[in-house]
């Protein structure tokens, strides 16, 4: 019953009876096709700038790091390469795990160019 009341109503107001009302339902249904086309395309242009960039902000940061405060122990460093090995161990045992990667960082003071144009630039520097 309601399929066939909603083909009635459409097809009642479809049926120009007199030209000005054809007119408007002609706008009325272009303006509405126009709105999802729209709708449509803003929705894939958005998710595809958000997959890119998470894609590019994965690619400098991974999904997780690990970290311990004072874990880099200089009075005995082989206790603390022991100790990331182990941990990188663990850490590749899981499932989900898809790489492990040891790096280092730390500040570092960038220079270039000579002379009256010499610049300085402070960086954040990571290593593998």
């Amino acid at each position: 019953m309601i399929k066939n009341f909603s083909l009635f109503l459409a097809l009642r107001y479809l049926k120009p009876k007199r030209t000005y009302v054809s007119i408007i339902t002609l706008i009325s249904i272009i303006g509405v096709a126009l709105g999802v086309g729209v709708l449509i395309v803003v929705i894939a242009v958005m998710t595809g700038f958000e997959k890119r960039l998470e894609d590019l902000i994965l690619g400098f940061e991974p999904h997780l790091r690990v970290e311990q405060y004072g874990f880099n122990n200089t009075e005995n460093p082989n206790s603390d390469e022991s100790r990331w090995d182990n941990l990188m161990v663990k850490i590749k045992t899981i499932e989900e795990v898809k790489s492990v990667a040891p790096y280092v960082m730390g500040q570092v003071l960038l220079q270039f160019g000579s002379g009256a144009s010499r610049r300085q630039s402070a960086l954040m520097m990571m290593g593998v």
